[in-house]
């Protein structure tokens, strides 16, 4: 494998959003010094949305949805992902928001196809980027009082992070939803990793769909307690679509929340992971309590499924940016 090239694209100016200098720290896990700053780790992406008749193509991605979404809580947010080379012109939304970019540059950029049925979604995969190492997370974590993990798939992530991480003291937090796909020619459909294991091991928080979670236990032949008690979480975030969702504690404490409506085009992209991540900023930054972060969370996604919250246009990838999914040369 080529060694990667990693540079920092730092933003032009840091835009100022409200609540820049709030935040509690409740959780036990993240020591009062540490700066109020997080890392993603995930593949930023090209998508193509096929969604009523109508083609958009975006940047996606944890890296980016999550990204902005903290930035936009006054949080200082570094990116660390890998994109092909000729695919610089996609940094405009990074460092539109004041996001710091740590980026890889070689191989391809990760591609996928998102085509929307109502609440039902089928997904190609037709390009990959290379695995993210951990030796380019590790100059970095001095500078961090949070990692969030965001691949896409399991071979996103290096498995050395999860060795890695175990020297961090942070707070480190898991959208389960890149160890849930597996791709093949290109397709994807919904399996377990083999990694996830390791990937549970060395997180406070995680993210899970309704349906994900249920397959997990489903192919561990355990129940919400035992997993738990196995994997000493601190936090589960289970979405449920158009119900809401729920919380749940390693003290087996759970607090549900109730879907808040959205109109605008009911492009759902990137929905979770703003959720999420505005669940992580009110909950473990800005201190609120968990009921109070998860009605936050879930307007704040809310906001934008209806185009209210990140302007879609910021997100949108321009003529003369574009390019056949897959292609780096």
């Amino acid at each position: 494998m080529s060694v990667l090239k990693w540079r920092l694209i730092p933003p032009a100016f840091s835009p100022k959003f409200s609540m820049m200098e709030a935040y509690a720290d409740n959780s036990g896990r993240n020591p009062r010094r540490s700066p109020a700053a997080v890392l993603i780790a995930g593949s930023a992406t090209r998508d193509t949305i096929l969604l009523g008749g109508e083609q958009m193509r975006k940047i996606g991605g944890v890296a980016t949805y999550a990204g902005i979404t903290f930035r936009k809580h006054g949080i200082a947010t570094h990116v660390l992902t890998n994109l092909a080379p000729e695919d610089g012109s996609l940094f405009h939304a990074y460092l539109k928001y004041g996001i710091h970019l740590h980026v890889g540059r070689a191989g391809r950029t990760t591609c996928f196809v998102n085509r929307m049925d109502g609440d039902s979604r089928t997904q190609e995969v037709p390009g990959r980027a290379l695995p993210i190492p951990w030796d380019a997370c590790r100059g970095l974590l001095g500078e961090i009082r949070h990692v969030h993990l965001g691949p896409l798939h399991p071979e996103d992530l290096d498995e050395a992070w999860f060795q890695g991480l175990k020297e961090f003291a942070g707070l480190i937090s898991l959208d389960v939803q890149g160890y849930m796909r597996n791709i093949r020619d290109g397709r994807v459909t919904a399996s377990v990793s083999p990694l996830l294991e390791k990937a549970l091991q060395a997180c406070c928080v995680i993210k899970a769909t309704e349906q994900e979670f249920g397959l997990i236990l489903n192919a561990w032949k355990m129940d919400q307690a035992e997993f738990l008690r196995r994997f000493r979480l601190d936090e589960i975030l289970v979405t449920c679509g158009r119900s809401g969702g729920y919380l749940l504690t390693g003290r087996h404490e759970r607090t549900e929340y109730p879907a808040v409506p959205a109109g605008g085009s009911g492009d759902t992209t990137g929905a979770g992971d703003v959720l999420f991540a505005a669940y992580l900023a009110a909950r473990h930054y800005h201190g609120l309590g968990r009921g109070h972060a998860l009605l936050h969370a879930a307007r704040i996604a809310s906001l934008h499924v209806g185009g209210g919250y990140i302007p879609p246009e910021d997100l949108l990838i321009r003529p003369g940016q574009d390019r056949p999914e897959g292609k780096t040369d």
